[in-house]
This record gives structure tokens, C-alpha cells and sequence, in this order.
């Protein structure tokens, strides 16, 4: 696993996400995820951190996010049974299931007590906020991202795999990508592609409030050429004002699995989302 924060004169290596999204000057509140090439790994990658500090994390979604087959896996609405999974294993992922391997939302209302139950117990709760299906890069929807009004920080993925690829191959809302960078799904994705939509209040900052901090994850970089890429869009949205990028690579070692569905998936194998 590396990880590593852009700063104003070049990359720092971080020791943990934990860090490096500057988690441990914060006090634990509502973490919203978003994008794609990732959004899961992240999410197994951030519960798998705080379990090693002794912070209480629930994970849940405000659309759809994979079901698993765990003991800490609450698939009712129950502020008693949600106590009492935290007290005895530290986590919670939870939400209804809903067929194909996925669990949706608990009712605004239901997740709305139990997250406020959460947090009073001081848990970090990690909300996967839009779908990609699979894909590594993405625009929002008219209907998406579904953010909580609560949440402190958003983090917006994107996979960089997805460099070099036609639009209409490597992207979702191929139609809303094309009108934020003003090219056709023919074209190449570039960095400076990826930088613009994760700059863009049409983009990766799509609903994102004043009050909420802002990140992007550029996840992949796994070769030379994709780190390279990563240093371009960080410096590029460094100086759009985005002072918190940062590209990982492994983030899915050492998390363990998630049982998903009857088969199993490594975190990192982030399976098709709605």
C-alpha cells in the first residue's frame, strides 16, 4: 500500500489514509464517498483503520452499496442491535438488502436515528453516496450524489485507469462528461481531464456545501505513467484551490475480505454498483 498527499512543493508519503485525509485532528462525523475506481476499497480501507485506533465505525449509503456476509452486518433498522454490534465488534455495515449482491438505504428517517445513535457514541460513519457500475471515472447524474446534510467531508474518487480511454469506455453519465469537458465519448480521457471534473460544481464537487471539506483520491497509480498523471492533476487542482489530493495505490492489503453475495470479492474489486 502507498499513499500520498500532494502538498504545495510536491508528494508526501503518508503513513495511513487515516492521516493523510487529516482524520486525526477531527473529531469523528459523517464521511461521504463518491466518484468511481474505488469508492469501496476506500471505504474497506478507512473501516480497517479506524478498527485499529478503537473507533467505532458504521458504514451505510444513501443509494446502493454492497451487501456482506459478516457478523457486523445489520440489515434492520435497530438502534438496539446497532449498540450492540458496535460494543461487540467496533463496526457496523449496514442497510436492506435488496438483491444482486447490494443493500440500499434505510428510509431517511431510520438511518437518520441510527446514524444520530452512532455518533453520539463516537463513531466515524463512512457513507458510499453515488454508484459508478463498475466503471473508473464518472459525472454525476441529476439525482446524484446523495449526500447527508451532516456530512463533515466528501471524497471524490476517481480510478486512473481510466487515462487514455474513450469517454464512452471508461466513464458513466457519458452524456454528463461530455458537457463538463466539452468533448465527445470518442475522444481520450486525459489528466487534465480528471482534474476539470473533479474541480467542477457539475463534476466531483457537485452538492458539496461550504461547510463540508473537500478531497479527491486519485487511486490507481500503480506504474510510473499513472503516477506521473496523478502529479499532474494534483498540482492542476492545487491550484484550482483543492489543497487536499492525494493517489493510492494496494489501498486494498491488508483490509481483508468482504463477503459479498455468496462469493467473495477483495475490497479492491469493486463490484457493479447502481
Amino acid at each position: 500500500m502507498r499513499i500520498e498527499s500532494y502538498i504545495e512543493d510536491g508528494w508526501k508519503k503518508q503513513g495511513s489514509l487515516y492521516e493523510a485525509l487529516g482524520l486525526n485532528r477531527k473529531e469523528p462525523g459523517i464521511l461521504s464517498v463518491v466518484g468511481a475506481g474505488g469508492k469501496t476499497t476506500v471505504i474497506a480501507r478507512l473501516m480497517k483503520e479506524h478498527e485499529k485506533r478503537g473507533i467505532p465505525v458504521v458504514v451505510s449509503t444513501t443509494t446502493h452499496i454492497q451487501q456482506i456476509k459478516a457478523s457486523y452486518f445489520l440489515d434492520k433498522p435497530s438502534g438496539q442491535r446497532m449498540r450492540q454490534i458496535l460494543k461487540d465488534k467496533g463496526k457496523v455495515w449496514m442497510g436492506y438488502p435488496c438483491g444482486n449482491g447490494k443493500i440500499k438505504a434505510f428510509t431517511e428517517q431510520e438511518q437518520k436515528k441510527l446514524l444520530d445513535e452512532a455518533i453520539a457514541m463516537g463513531a466515524c460513519v463512512l457513507i458510499e453516496a453515488d454508484g459508478a457500475k463498475g466503471r473508473p471515472c464518472k459525472a454525476p447524474a441529476d439525482y446524484e450524489p446523495v449526500l447527508h446534510p451532516d456530512t463533515v467531508l466528501v471524497l471524490s474518487v476517481y480510478g486512473l485507469q481510466a487515462i487514455g480511454a474513450a469517454i464512452e469506455d471508461s466513464c458513466l453519465r457519458v452524456d454528463k462528461v461530455e458537457e463538463i469537458l466539452g468533448k465527445s465519448g470518442q475522444d481520450i480521457l486525459t489528466t487534465h481531464d480528471i482534474a476539470i471534473l473533479a474541480a467542477s460544481r457539475k463534476g466531483g464537487r457537485k452538492g458539496v456545501a461550504s461547510s463540508m471539506d473537500y478531497q479527491v483520491i486519485l487511486n490507481q497509480a500503480d506504474d510510473e505513467r499513472l503516477k506521473e498523471a496523478a502529479a499532474g492533476i494534483g498540482e492542476e487542482l492545487f491550484r484550482q484551490g483543492i489543497r487536499r489530493v492525494h493517489r493510492t495505490t494496494g489501498l486494498s492489503e491488508e483490509t481483508g475480505q468482504l463477503r459479498v453475495s455468496g462469493q467473495t470479492r477483495l475490497g479492491g474489486q469493486e463490484g457493479t454498483e447502481e
